[in-house]
């Protein structure tokens, strides 16, 4: 800005060697000034609010005297000291009017979602099993517990983000925020849980509901009894009206004997014939463990309540809870008491197990993870009381952090002040950040471990051991336990000859022996990658971006640089740069939200104006100064209460900026205007900034939720296909501790954050969507997208369960059952990855369905046919854990009980494996339904009606 001013003297010593360079050098500069601060504000969010104030500098710094034959450096201090002094006021008034700081919200965070879990058990106890031996069926029920499990992830969400964001701050409390992070890991492993819960419990409702249905108009077919046929329609009315909002929740399950399946959907209609009776056998079991949980989750929170870890006003009782330990242990042995009934009932029967056992161990397997993690957090909620401060006054902790890790944080305080464009914007952003993290960060691993196997052999097996050790899951089974120990000094890669390689991963394959594929090749040439790398960054969304926004500031300062005697004084005398200030508050993402912040601009500008010219025209113009304070303050109050407490922040923000620009300008009176100039100026700049932000938007890059939406749900689904073949490829392994397995287990546990990352980005668009106007077709079926991705998060729990499960089966057992079907689990995988593959596309081309999807269920039957062979073929085996040298001694009744139990968690993990199999099918396959109902599907007039599946 300075050069520019200074080219402006140079300019009027020599006129003929710079003619109009001064207007020339002033524009580039202001593209400049412009470009980069747009850039850097959405590269780092926490620059996203400090950054409006950065634009008021070339705003009227170059744009205001470039022609002039003098410099004042007053007039730009003028422009920013009174930002200065205000957020001075507004820091001040913050310390001591009721401050608010990020220790104290993430300590009611935290407290919060203890109170989330809690609410869960109670709802489990009291309403899912409300008596002991009575299967449930009530599915009102469920779908309050739902709500229960969207409340509970709402305070998980909130209670991780805001201790993310008091580390970044000076804390005043007894406890360091850092201290906070297991406890919170370990509550998000609680929510989880629950969730997995409420999915096989609500699978479970709807099963046996419908079996009750169906007996009962079974008994009216014969005529026995007329008045069991009206409550048996009763009971499907419940269904219908339940099963459609659970639906739309995400239950992918279709009762048999309705209408849903006609006309799509491939699943076999699967019967529960023993489910209710399981269920019932084992109910009192669960509800005692329910309870016990539900009394250690209370106890916990008192001793946290009182120690001042969270805050006491969370409902709590005034009697004293006492955690005791050996509680829960009871309540632990109740589950495994659970599991022993069952495995009974297999060595009493010998049948084969079904996808009855599959639900019923599912359940089994999520409440004993559940109270793992809840004896987890107990421990840790004593090791952080063990932390605490002492004293009669709270310590101060100064933050530790990177400041570029800082500034590229978003402010998760300031998620509410947001709109949904700049939170989808922020989170792709943090998304691809991660992504480009976790690139760099694995290219880096396989440069070093490249290096390593060329070198030393003694040095070889060194480096991956922090790499390794920080992901490696502790498998419970007993081949790998043995060599858990031995991970510490030794690589995972195969190093030595090519012999030895063999021998060790028998299909190995080497990054550089890779093939790479002909779409996306590297260029040969240097020039090649140079253009591909500008383009790439020319791709990006704040580059886009900032040359949109910095284009648009050019159009609307354009008068100001026109080398034409008297326009730039014209410009300035009607306030062109209040056209740049409307055109930075309107400008947005998407054309959807600019086009909506555009109408709210107008509205706000117009009643901002208006009120401000009331308050001028009350105090007749500065006559009565404090007419106009008064006047102010009452005009205020509503304006506030439109930006903090109502649906539209933006038009209380822009109203109380326009009021307070019309005040101070008519109370200054600077050029002399009537009391309304600045009421129409105000209006007629907003007007013209909306019409260059329109125009330009739709010119350059525009961005249409619409169409964001479905590419991003289209990417979703494609990598979500991905996923499933990786997690399933897992189960495939035998050999735990290999390098192969190790690797594609961490890649798959990354995968899995990423995609809910993506989920809730998609989500966040979908708002976005509503904004936009369609001219051409009807409305827009957001209500069918979000079914879509309640199917999908629902897919990706399930996802997560396999990922998980799956480290728990032992080796004997993968041996036995699972290595010997991994032809057929190869069928399976494909199958659910060609079915998402086939609905991305859809999606991604907004073409129609094929009339016969690739069904995965099949693949699944035959599975689960041949597994069931081998595990009753071998059932005496995978029972038998006794050691060979102990088999000729007699067992005590302890032993025995202690054998028991080890055939009973045998059981259970391949079984619950089992289980999210078919629900990821059922769920994917009521998602192709859904995407059917959107993009429409081909039908031959000539085929059968079962051909249409």
């Amino acid at each position: 800005m300075q050069v520019a001013l200074l080219e402006t003297r140079s300019h009027i010593e020599s006129a003929g060697l710079y003619g109009n360079g001064a207007g020339v050098i002033a524009s580039l500069a202001f593209f400049i000034c412009v470009f980069i601060i747009a850039y850097y504000r959405l590269k780092y969010p926490r620059l996203f609010i400090p950054a409006l104030q950065g634009f008021v500098i070339p705003f009227f710094g170059l744009t205001s005297g470039i022609y002039r034959q003098e410099f004042d450096i007053m007039s730009i201090v003028g422009i920013f000291y009174p930002t200065l002094i205000g957020g001075a006021i507004a820091l001040l008034t913050n310390l001591l009017i009721w401050p608010e700081t990020a220790a104290k919200v993430s300590e009611n965070a935290f407290g919060s979602a203890l109170a989330s879990v809690q609410n869960v058990l109670e709802s489990i106890n009291s309403d899912i099993f409300q008596q002991e031996n009575l299967a449930f069926t009530d599915l009102s029920a469920s779908k309050k517990l739902r709500q229960h499990i969207h409340a509970l992830d709402a305070d998980i969400s909130k209670m991780q983000s805001s201790r993310t964001e008091a580390k970044y701050e000076i804390i005043v409390s007894r406890y360091c925020p850092t201290w906070y992070k297991d406890f919170a890991q370990t509550m998000s492993g609680l929510s989880r849980n629950l969730y997995g819960f409420s999915l096989a419990v609500e699978r479970e409702g709807q099963i046996m509901l419908n079996q009750k249905i169906q007996a009962q108009l079974e008994v009216y077919r014969h005529g026995e009894n007329p008045e069991q046929h009206q409550q048996s329609l009763r009971l499907r009315k419940q269904q219908f009206q339940y099963g459609d909002t659970l639906m739309s929740q995400g239950s992918g399950y279709i009762p048999v004997g309705t209408d849903k399946i006609e006309g799509g959907g491939t699943v076999s209609r699967i019967e529960y014939k023993l489910i209710s009776q399981l269920q019932s056998s084992i109910q009192p079991e669960i509800k005692q463990f329910v309870t016990i949980c539900t009394s250690f989750m209370k106890a916990i929170r008192h001793r946290l309540a009182e120690n001042d870890a969270i805050p006491s006003n969370h409902n709590l009782a005034e009697k004293e809870e006492i955690c005791r330990s050996k509680d829960l242990a009871k309540a632990m042995e109740s589950l495994q008491e659970a599991k022993i009934i069952l495995q009974k009932q297999y060595e009493d029967r010998r049948a084969q197990p079904t996808e009855d056992h599959y639900l019923i161990y599912t359940l089994l397997f999520s409440l004993t993870q559940f109270g793992r993690k809840l004896t987890k957090l107990e421990e840790q909620a004593d090791q952080l009381i063990k932390k605490r401060a002492g004293g009669r006054f709270p310590r101060i902790f100064l933050p530790r952090m990177n400041f570029v890790k800082w500034l590229a944080k978003a402010n998760e305080d300031a998620h509410s002040g947001r709109n949904a464009t700049e939170q989808v914007l922020f989170g792709q952003q943090n998304l691809l950040q991660r992504e480009e993290t976790r690139t760099s960060a694995s290219a880096a691993t396989k440069r070093a471990v490249k290096s390593n196997s060329n070198g030393e052999s003694s040095s070889a097996p060194v480096y991956l051991d922090t790499l390794a050790a920080s992901s490696r899951p502790r498998s419970t089974s007993s081949g790998s336990s043995s060599s858990t120990n031995t991970h510490q000094y030794t690589s995972y890669k195969p190093n030595g000859a090519v012999d030895q390689r063999m021998s060790m991963e028998s299909d190995w394959i080497d990054d550089d022996q890779a093939s790479i594929p002909l779409q996306n090749a590297p260029g040969a040439h240097s020039w090649n990658r140079w253009l591909h790398n500008i383009n790439e960054w020319l791709r990006k969304d704040p580059t886009r971006y900032a040359i949109k926004f910095a284009v648009t500031m050019e159009l609307l300062a354009l008068m100001a640089w026109l080398p034409i005697q008297g326009v730039n004084e014209l410009y300035n005398i009607n306030r062109g740069q209040w056209a740049l200030l409307s055109a930075m508050v309107v400008f947005n993402f998407t054309v959807g939200s600019t086009a909506l912040q555009c109408l709210f601009r107008v509205l706000a500008t117009v009643i901002g104006a208006v009120c401000g010219y009331i308050c001028l025209l009350a105090a007749d113009r500065n006559q009565y100064p404090y007419v106009i304070a008064i006047m102010i303050l009452l005009f205020q109050i509503p304006m506030w209460y439109a930006l903090l407490g109502s649906k539209y922040p933006k038009i209380g923000f822009i109203s109380l900026l326009t009021m307070a620009v019309i005040v101070s300008t008519g109370y200054a009176d600077r050029y002399q205007e009537q009391l309304f100039d600045p009421v129409w100026k105000r209006t007629f700049t907003a007007i013209i900034a909306i019409l260059v932000v329109l125009i330009v938007d739709q010119l350059l890059w525009p961005v249409w939720a619409r169409k964001m939406v479905r590419r991003h749900v289209s990417d979703l689904l494609i990598a979500t296909g991905i996923q499933y073949s990786k997690v399933a490829s897992l189960v495939c392994q035998a050999n735990t501790s290999s390098y192969r397995y190790e690797h594609t287990l961490q890649d798959a546990q990354c995968n899995a954050k990423i995609l809910r990352r993506q989920h809730q980005l998609c989500v966040q668009m979908l708002d976005l969507a509503q904004m936009e106007p369609r001219m051409t077709k009807g409305t827009f079926p957001i209500d069918v997208y979000r079914q879509i991705l309640d199917h999908e998060l629902n897919i990706l729990y399930w996802i997560e369960h396999l990922l998980k499960v799956q480290t728990f089966i032992t080796t004997r057992v993968r041996q036995l059952i699972m290595n010997p079907m991994n032809s057929y689990r190869k069928e399976l995988a494909a199958a659910v990855h060609l079915y998402l593959f086939t609905l991305a596309g859809s999606l991604r081309t907004k073409s129609s369905l094929p009339a016969s999807l690739p069904s995965a269920e099949l693949a699944r039957q035959m599975l689960q046919q041949r597994q069931a062979e081998l595990w009753h073929q071998d059932f005496d085996r995978l029972n038998d854990m006794t050691p060979e040298e102990e088999k000729t001694v007699d067992l005590n009744e302890n032993e025995v009980n202690l054998k028991r139990v080890r055939s009973a968690e045998n059981q259970i993990y391949w079984q619950t494996y089992a289980a999210g199999t078919v629900e990821v099918i059922n769920e994917q396959e009521a998602m192709g339904e859904l995407v059917a109902k959107l993009m429409g599907q081909h039908v031959f007039k000539a085929a059968t009606k079962d051909w249409i599946t």
